[in-house]
């Protein structure tokens, strides 16, 4: 709540608490800067100022000064100029890689993670922008210095998120996504309270193997492996803050955009959990 004077009324203070959310609403939906918020709602020298709350006594009209909030609300508002860590998982053929696609290219504030790999480029690969090319003492130099806030063996290469990378992005309200496996989610969850953490489940387990049949990357005993793995991971999906069915892509899509930008947004708990109690029985 802002700290107002005891002679201001109820229905001021509930009109303050009510301009306090449209200004971090603003501000969360990226409408607004920080400093243009500031700006916005500066008290002007016809208005009386009262801990956050100008009133207008000419015509009794309320506006909002961040400058002069209560100090709790106004480090949650500050809090808002950074970006949110959003971790998504999956089983492989779930959807995950095209809808984090699909979230990044329509939002320009949210990047995928540039994680640090021991394993040699690509052909097309480049260093800083697809991953940071590093060999192994050096990788294990940085895990040492804990430098990773998760780290992974995959295929006998090493695979690390950077905190340094995450958090400059964050520090300038980037949202970074990270495209992990379960593990890494443990991790992640075990040291870092702020995260967003979504888990893409496919309709049925038959259509999970036929996507993978169809995108012809596998040989069929790496299908065999990757469905045994599937069933894997569906157990782990109910620690994540929400479970995505992708059934079609477009809804799992606004789900998603919704879960990351819309506070008001009604999770149907109860009905995800009971397609994943679905897939795993």
């Amino acid at each position: 709540h802002i700290l107002m004077q005891p002679q201001i009324p109820d229905s001021k203070l509930r009109e303050t608490e009510k301009k306090a959310q449209e200004i971090i609403d603003e501000i969360k939906r990226g409408d607004l800067s920080f400093e243009e918020a500031v700006k916005k709602y500066s008290e002007d020298k016809e208005t009386k100022n009262n801990g956050g709350l100008i009133l207008n006594p000419a015509t009794g009209e309320a506006s909002f000064d961040l400058t002069r909030m209560d100090p709790a609300l106004y480090a949650r508002v500050n809090d808002l100029k950074k970006g949110e860590l959003i971790v998504f998982a999956a089983p492989s053929g779930a959807g995950k890689s095209s809808l984090i696609k699909e979230i990044i290219s329509n939002n320009e504030n949210i990047e995928l993670s540039v994680s640090a790999t021991t394993r040699s480029p690509r052909e097309g690969e480049t260093h800083g922008k697809d991953y940071f090319f590093v060999n192994d003492n050096e990788f294990n130099d940085l895990k040492k210095k804990d430098a990773f806030i998760e780290s992974a063996d995959v295929h006998g290469h090493q695979y690390g998120t950077l905190k340094a990378f995450v958090e400059e992005k964050l520090e300038n309200n980037i949202s970074v996504v990270l495209d992990i496996d379960v593990q890494g989610f443990i991790q992640i969850s075990n040291s870092i309270k702020k995260v967003i953490s979504i888990f893409i489940i496919p309709p049925s387990l038959d259509e999970l193997k036929k996507r993978l049949i169809l995108r012809g990357l596998d040989a069929d005993d790496v299908i065999n492996r990757r469905m045994e793995n599937a069933i894997k991971e569906l157990k782990h999906a109910k620690y994540f803050d929400y479970i995505v069915l992708n059934d079609d892509f477009n809804r799992a899509f606004n789900d998603i955009t919704s879960i990351i930008f819309d506070k008001n947004y009604e999770y149907n708990e109860t009905y995800n959990k009971n397609i994943l109690k679905d897939l795993l029985d």
